[in-house]
């Protein structure tokens, strides 16, 4: 339903882009932490390739451009069932200044993939409406309308989706996107001055209830890092299943799921003793005043409208769950930006450095983050190096993070100098 939405919006000229000022790397990283998940649950390498040539801020519409990696990625992952999946972001060069005296850049954006590839009769009508191709048990996931609206919105950017493909040897999709860039300091005022890290208190768990694996990976990305457990469900019937097996502390969820509905479990869950007061936000597409009359009247506390507003989000919960954010200084505050002094920290061994020192160039930061545990799990040696990677790789400041860890490769010591 949210997918035929977009499409009635674009062929009725109704969907407009909302040009914002967007921190590349912060939204990279953003991008890539939804799909990794993904790839990691079904045993693929996923790798990020950014040009160091990239500008550090562009004006573009982040909401739509997100939506077309998402939809790219997706498909990359779900028709690769080994190897790796790459999103490769380049800059292609300056562009003259336009009516608005502001430098562009021509970026390009690539997604290249390691799987089962597309026939050449396939690829006349990839992009057709409704059109499904590749493995019959895999067309049975999704509606056929990614890449339509993907080209599409690709069009309403002023670009062409282009591609090539070959069976049994992967695909490739790629567009150059006309971006006009910001100064770094506009990019920094951009940023927050306090960014959430976390809350006090007892860990809190949420079900996330979505018919669309990408839509649960977005809600998943955004709040588990901040510690939230979370658990999902597919559809009404599995909320209330969910619900049978362990308590949460508040349910987000679709509108419109197949078999029962967010809005018919909604009714149900308030019927249940220990959910009557639980706060349960509902996720839609749909902007409809009918629909948030009829989630009210369900026994929904908020209706909120996809694609979620991570602010609206967490503004929600705090208030609902009594919520004491715990906040990391950003980068004019905090310790880091002042200079490391590598005599404090004492690294891993060479090869799990040398693992770091990989990653943080392919820009795969969510994985660092994880691979911290292993590290501290180590030693208590390795605290001071765990909390100095570990807020880089938060604070999505990559090119320090690399720079770091070579001095340590090339220093060839167990000890900072």
């Amino acid at each position: 339903i949210n997918d035929i939405l977009d499409l009635a919006k674009i062929e009725a000229r109704k969907m407009e882009l909302n040009i914002t000022e967007l921190h590349l790397d912060q939204f990279l990283q953003g991008v890539v932490g939804i799909i990794e998940m993904w790839a990691k649950d079904k045993g693929l390498e996923f790798a990020l390739e950014a040009d160091n040539a990239l500008p550090v801020g562009v004006l573009a519409d982040e909401t739509r451009l997100r939506q077309v990696l998402i939809n790219l990625m997706g498909n990359a992952v779900k028709f690769t069932n080994e190897g790796q999946v790459t999103l490769r972001v380049s800059s292609v060069g300056d562009i003259d200044q336009d009516e608005t005296h502001k430098k562009s850049q021509l970026i390009r954006f690539e997604v290249e993939d390691s799987g089962v590839g597309i026939s050449a009769e396939d690829l006349e009508k990839i992009f057709y409406p409704f059109e499904q191709v590749g493995e019959h048990t895999l067309r049975r996931e999704g509606t056929g309308l990614g890449l339509s609206i993907t080209w599409q919105l690709v069009d309403l950017m002023g670009s062409e989706l282009q591609f090539e493909s070959e069976p049994g040897r992967g695909s490739r999709f790629w567009f150059e996107l006309k971006a006009p860039v910001f100064e770094t300091s506009m990019v920094e005022m951009a940023v927050p001055t306090k960014a959430i890290t976390g809350y006090h208190g007892r860990r809190q768990t949420i079900l996330v209830a979505d018919d669309k694996l990408t839509n649960r990976l977005v809600l998943r990305e955004m709040l588990e890092p901040l510690g939230f457990t979370i658990i999902e469900a597919e559809n009404g019937q599995e909320i209330l299943q969910r619900l049978e097996q362990r308590a949460v502390d508040a349910i987000l969820t679709d509108l419109v799921m197949p078999g029962m509905n967010g809005l018919e479990a909604v009714r149900q869950i308030r019927q249940m003793a220990d959910h009557q007061q639980t706060p349960i936000i509902v996720l839609s597409a749909s902007a409809f005043a009918e629909d948030r009359k009829v989630s009210q009247e369900a026994g929904c506390d908020a209706f909120l409208a996809k694609p979620v507003d991570r602010e609206e989000l967490l503004t929600f919960l705090a208030d609902q769950l009594q919520l004491d954010w715990e906040y990391k200084a950003e980068r004019a505050e905090s310790r880091l930006a002042k200079g490391i002094d590598l005599s404090e920290l004492t690294p891993p061994p060479p090869a799990e450095l040398e693992q770091l020192y990989r990653w943080a160039e392919m820009g795969r930061l969510p994985r660092i983050r994880q691979y911290m545990d292993h590290i501290e799990a180590m030693g208590e040696t390795y605290a001071a190096f765990v909390q100095v990677v570990r807020t880089l790789a938060t604070e999505f400041r990559q090119q320090e993070l690399v720079n770091l860890l070579d001095q340590y490769r090339s220093s060839g010591e167990t000890r900072g100098t």
